[in-house]
């Protein structure tokens, strides 16, 4: 219960307490703005001493505009389809322990330049939660700018549609969206660290306007502590990476764990994970998998997923890890394809074959990951240093692509200690 206004009569002894801030009780029952209070925020040439106040005054397409770094901040709901921008304006805003901006049904953006947090890591300081059923894209849309820094436990958290204690939760988040241009900071708590975007595992839909979630170029993705993630997605989401920056790089991390859902990365994407030991065990309730780049591994709910990665640089001990950790899995329902990508570390795959088509690899790459149209193997530090290990259809496609010094193999008749060596010298 908050009060921003009215006139009340009897014993107003405990009204004060849910005043919200920047307001005050007068002595005929009148709730009023605090003449001494300081404007926080304003919409045009209107002023208002609290966030809490601007969002319950700003129409759909307003803008709030905040004046000053804000404080001990409530949680702040946008729903009833309601649409704000939100400009920073170069200032902060410090959520209370376990308080966040929700979007239950409406749209926020974040913009200008600043940071919003939690004042102690939590959960997370932006939450978004879609519909119980499916009533279209966008029902709930949440967008970061370029210039914003969103710092939590988990930066975002993508949570399912829950009801009063009284009613039964629905496992579905229909029409949650989440497009990142900025950064997200995943910070540990005092138990456990968590990850800069966080898809809850009951979301479970997996069918028509499930939740987007789409991180663009100018985004930046870090996630801090041991075990932590730059994308943990234990729920149902469709997610597309297009040459952003993810980094998991302290002890036993993983940059993207899928558990659920599709993933496609694009473009110059830069992930990195943990270069501690490569493990993978069984876990209901958080990751499965230390230090990779890219992780998938099915969780107990058994739903299907989907990999897809177009392009990207991947480092970790291991750039690339598929597993069915959980009991109960349905590897038949695990779908992976890499068409491209530079990958700096091991390539791990407990379940799936032949899904590898291209890219360059740090290390020669297990032959049963290979699509079995791929009959040459190019060892080439000129074109990458790093990942020298290249794939082609045949030995001639491979020539065709080779520079001085590079070793070609053909697959289907792998070399040994009796095969003759020869030095080919391509000419200018």
């Amino acid at each position: 219960l908050s009060i921003r206004g009215g006139t009340f009569k009897g014993t107003l002894d405990k009204l004060e307490a849910y005043l919200d801030p920047g307001y005050i009780l007068d002595e005929s029952g009148e709730v009023m703005v605090d003449p001494n209070a300081a404007s926080v925020a304003q919409i045009g040439g209107e002023k208002f001493p609290s966030i809490q106040a601007a969002v319950k005054a700003a129409k759909t397409g307003e803008t709030i505009t905040l004046l000053t770094n804000v404080s001990d901040v409530e949680t702040i709901i946008i729903d009833n389809g309601k649409e704000i921008d939100f400009d920073l304006a170069g200032h902060n805003i410090e959520f209370t322990p376990g308080s966040r901006f929700e979007v239950q049904h409406g749209r926020l953006e974040l913009l200008g330049k600043g940071e919003v947090c939690e004042k102690g890591p939590t959960f997370a300081p932006v939450v978004v939660r879609g519909a119980k059923t499916d009533l279209g894209p966008n029902y709930s849309t949440v967008v970061i700018g370029k210039d914003v820094t969103v710092r939590g436990w988990a930066g975002i958290a993508v949570d399912y549609h829950r009801q009063t204690a009284a009613a039964a939760a629905v496992e579905a988040s229909y029409g949650a969206a989440v497009e990142v241009n900025g950064t997200l900071i995943s910070v540990p708590d005092s138990t456990e660290s968590g990850s800069a975007i966080y898809v809850q595992g009951r979301v479970k839909a997996t069918e028509g306007n499930v939740p987007k979630i789409t991180v663009n170029s100018s985004a930046y993705l870090k996630a801090t502590g041991t075990m932590s993630a730059g994308i943990y997605q234990a729920g149902y989401a469709d997610t597309v990476i297009n040459s952003a920056a993810i980094e998991a790089a302290d002890a036993d991390s993983v940059g993207i764990e899928i558990r659920a859902g599709k993933l496609t990365i694009e473009g110059n994407t830069v992930i990195k994970g943990g270069t501690g030991g490569y493990e993978v065990g069984s876990n209901g309730d958080g990751s499965t998998t230390k230090n990779a780049a890219v992780a998938v591994a099915q969780h107990g709910t058994s739903l299907p997923i989907e990999v897809t990665i177009n392009g990207g640089s991947f480092e970790a001990t291991c750039a690339f890890s598929q597993s069915t950790p959980q009991d109960h899995s349905k590897p038949e329902d695990i779908v992976v394809t890499i068409q491209s990508g530079e990958f700096v570390g091991e390539i791990d795959s407990e379940d799936k074959i032949d899904f590898i088509h291209g890219g360059s690899y740090s290390d020669p790459v297990n032959s049963d990951y290979l699509d079995n149209t791929l009959n040459a193997q190019m060892y080439s530090t000129n074109r990458s240093p790093d990942a020298p290990y290249s794939y082609y259809h045949t030995v001639q496609e491979a020539l065709d692509s080779a520079q001085p010094g590079d070793n070609i193999v053909d697959l289907n008749n792998p070399p040994d200690e009796n095969t003759p060596k020869f030095t080919l010298t391509l000419k200018p």
